[in-house]
């Protein structure tokens, strides 16, 4: 049992695909939801409010 070997430009395909990922989702949710402030205090703040009521 040792390390998986990944070469430096497979670790930021990754990085970048994750980000990317993340992006959309955040874009998609605050179309959904139709949030003005971009701040993601302000994301979490609402799903918040969302599952107590």
């Amino acid at each position: 049992m040792g390390y998986i070997s990944v070469e430096g430009v497979a670790i930021f395909i990754l990085a970048f695909i994750i980000t990317l990922i993340h992006f959309a989702l955040m874009v998609r949710y605050r179309r959904k939801e139709q949030l003005t402030d971009p701040s993601i205090s302000s994301i979490i703040d609402h799903l918040l409010q969302l599952k107590k009521s």
